[in-house]
């Protein structure tokens, strides 16, 4: 069972044809050059701009415009939110969004735990707490009390995270699933980074649980890649140029399926996904999995948009 977010953007569903901003020149400036396609809903980093441009441009027009019914209804039916103490394991930069929106739009209470200190994040008004994974009874000790604990760590550290909650009774848990369905995962997917083992373990201690499935995420294409959001260290291919497509040097492999058809491909903005994990606390039940994305499109497609940004042909 699955629920449905989609971003996208408000001009493409009232029928008009979507304005995009995209980056025309990077690294020292952000040049922005404006471009009219005759597509209404292919939005490549519609959601991702104002990431890029570290601004609210447009924001306005950026909001989530499809959710199940089956999700809204019982959203809308729930009774007025109600406080939660919430765990964000990791101080990564899709922590970071999660904290931001917690901080700012909710009434929830939140810690965050940390492998080192972070006066970073302290200096922001947030608790963080530093923590050693491997130490079970004061892992547990830091969790109580929390009635959701949100992970955006992975490995050993994740199962021993999930473990010290389950023995302490935590409600609900989010593992750190922040990529593709991991039903379409091949079983030779490497490097798995301990995604198998953690929700092995959610379900063997029967709790509740959900994953978000969100695709890649649009800071891949940003100058300096994931990397300079603090995103997907765990990844080790978290460098720009490090992921199918290779801007500064017009390089990309683009892989087809076995009977020759164009892969496609899903993007999301790391904020938007941050923004429906923090937007799922207030529902009374959750699905096993949120599916989401800000654009969908072939791979060939992609490099095509991006050549015509950059004027340039991929080799």
């Amino acid at each position: 069972m699955c629920s449905f977010f989609s971003f996208t953007n408000h001009q493409a569903n009232s029928g008009a044809k979507p304005t995009l901003w995209v980056i025309a020149s990077r690294y020292n400036r952000f040049a922005l050059t404006r471009l009219t396609y005759d597509f209404c809903s292919r939005l490549l980093f519609g959601v991702f701009r104002r990431q890029l441009l570290g601004r609210n441009m447009l924001a306005s027009t950026l909001m989530p415009v499809c959710l199940t019914a089956s999700v809204l209804k019982e959203y809308l039916s729930s009774n007025a939110a109600i406080m939660v103490n919430v765990a964000i394991a990791g101080s990564s930069g899709l922590a970071q969004f999660i904290a931001n929106y917690l901080s700012t739009k909710t009434c929830h209470q939140f810690i965050i735990l940390s492998r080192f200190p972070n006066p970073g994040l302290v200096s922001r008004g947030w608790q963080v707490l530093e923590v050693d994974y491997y130490n079970n009874s004061k892992l547990r000790y830091m969790l109580t009390g929390v009635d959701v604990v949100i992970s955006t760590i992975s490995g050993p550290a994740e199962a021993s995270l999930i473990t010290a909650a389950a023995q302490i009774n935590v409600r609900r848990f989010i593992p750190s699933e922040f990529e593709g369905p991991p039903s379409k995962r091949t079983l030779s997917k490497l490097p798995d980074r301990g995604n198998c083992q953690s929700l092995s373990l959610l379900q063997q201690y029967e709790m509740e649980y959900t994953i978000f499935t969100c695709g890649v995420f649009y800071e891949r294409l940003a100058p300096g890649g994931m990397a300079a959001f603090q995103l997907g260290k765990g990844t080790y291919i978290d460098k720009e140029g490090e992921y199918l497509i290779n801007i500064p040097s017009m390089e990309t492999e683009v892989p087809h399926l076995s009977d020759g058809q164009d892969s496609m491909i899903c993007m999301t903005s790391a904020q938007d996904v941050a923004r429906a994990v923090v937007a799922a606390l207030d529902l009374p039940r959750w699905p096993r999995e949120f599916r989401m994305f800000g654009d969908r499109m072939s791979l060939t497609g992609l490099v095509g948009t991006v050549e015509s940004v950059f004027g340039g042909s991929f080799r």
